[in-house]
């Protein structure tokens, strides 16, 4: 589950400054168009969650437009059958066994969904996969952002599995 959020709300709840607000909304923090990336995201969906948003805005979009700035062609966007048999879909694969999920209050606010959450991530991990987690103020934050791309980046192109 990705949280999605508005340019707006992000202001609102203190994540990013009026400028960088500004800049999204303007359109200037786009960062695919100037990769050439050819995997750009489908567009969001409606949630009761999230209502209406500006999808280059929602975390999870920034994450993998700075992921995919760090290790050009390589970041896959909501890949599904990951694991034969299993409807399990990770907000962002890294192949060949790195998967980033973003997690958001909203969606484990019940002890039910923090406990299917992890039940998921321990069949990732059983069946292979390295799952790195994070949330929205991590990803708003440029410096903290910097720093979660560079430790996904260095762990695939170091290769490391278990």
């Amino acid at each position: 589950m990705s949280l999605r959020i508005s340019a707006d709300e992000a202001l609102k709840r203190r994540f990013i400054d009026e400028a960088t607000a500004k800049e999204i909304k303007a359109g200037k923090n786009d960062r695919l168009a100037n990769l050439g990336s050819t995997q750009r995201p489908a567009p969001a969906s409606r949630s009761s969650n999230a209502g209406d948003v500006n999808a280059e805005t929602s975390p999870q979009r920034i994450l993998f437009n700075a992921l995919c700035h760090r290790l050009p062609g390589r970041p896959q966007w909501e890949v599904k059958d990951l694991i034969p048999g299993r409807r399990i879909r990770a907000d962002i694969f890294i192949p060949p066994c790195v998967i980033v999920e973003m997690d958001g209050y909203r969606f484990h606010k019940s002890l039910d969904a923090f406990k299917k959450d992890r039940k998921r991530q321990n069949l990732l991990t059983a069946n292979g996969f390295l799952v790195f987690r994070t949330f929205a103020k991590e990803v708003f934050d440029e410096e903290e952002r910097r720093a979660l791309v560079e430790m996904i980046a260095t762990t695939v192109e170091k290769g490391l599995q278990f």
